[in-house]
């Protein structure tokens, strides 16, 4: 019985260790995909804000071109 008890408390000491890091890391993970994202909706916006009037002067033209 004293084995057993011995060996759940090593188990549950074993398991809050690794679970210190694996939180830490969790957390450094969201931070880089909000990161990723944030840098890519710069871009987004960076780019439709280039090709936003060429953009719709090319749907204008496509819709005068579909007309009879």
């Amino acid at each position: 019985m004293l084995d057993l008890l011995s060996t759940i408390r090593r188990g549950i000491a074993a398991r809050a260790v690794s679970c210190k890091p694996a939180t830490a890391e969790r957390g450094v993970t969201a931070l880089e995909y909000a990161f990723i994202a944030g840098l890519i909706s710069i871009a987004a916006v960076g780019v439709l804000y280039l090709i936003g009037t060429d953009l719709g002067a090319y749907f204008t033209r496509f819709a005068q071109a579909l007309s009879p």
